[in-house]
């Protein structure tokens, strides 16, 4: 008879990655037809992102993330709101592409070493109230994931 696994209790910070995103000047929004979708907290409402974020209102070329001082979030991070009332609705999407993400939002993916699946970490971000993580106040926000065991 094999013995039973042994669970052990981690935190986020041991077994992925949390970042928020960037600014993104209106110099470079209303492009369509870039390589790389820049998703803003409203994409999260499009028609079909309702999982995935598949369809992005503004994208950027890669060329440009220099110039933007930018950093692409992996495939496969979960997306949520981080700022103000959008982050009381608290949707969760996940990326299927690397893309950007502007600085309403944050990113959480699992770190290359670990044995986190995206899809586990997905589903177990569906079950956390993003409100227990907020500083409240007249603009709730989220500025680090240290309490998320």
């Amino acid at each position: 008879m094999k013995p039973s696994p042994q669970w052990r209790k981690l935190s986020l910070a041991e077994v992925a990655r949390c970042e928020a995103g960037g600014g993104f000047p209106h110099a470079f929004q209303g492009r369509l037809s870039e390589e790389i979708p820049f998703f803003k907290v409203s994409d999260m409402n499009a028609p079909g992102n309702s999982i995935f974020l598949r369809k992005a209102a503004n994208t950027i070329s890669s060329a440009d993330i220099s110039k933007l001082g930018a950093k692409l979030k992996p495939a496969r991070s979960v997306i949520f709101p981080k700022v103000g009332g959008a982050l009381l609705t608290n949707k969760k999407r996940l990326l299927p592409q690397p893309s950007l993400i502007d600085n309403n939002m944050m990113a959480v993916w699992p770190l290359p070493d670990s044995d986190l699946l995206h899809i586990f970490l997905y589903f177990w971000f569906l079950s956390i109230d993003l409100a227990d993580l907020a500083n409240m106040g007249p603009l709730p926000s989220i500025n680090e994931m240290k309490s998320v065991v």
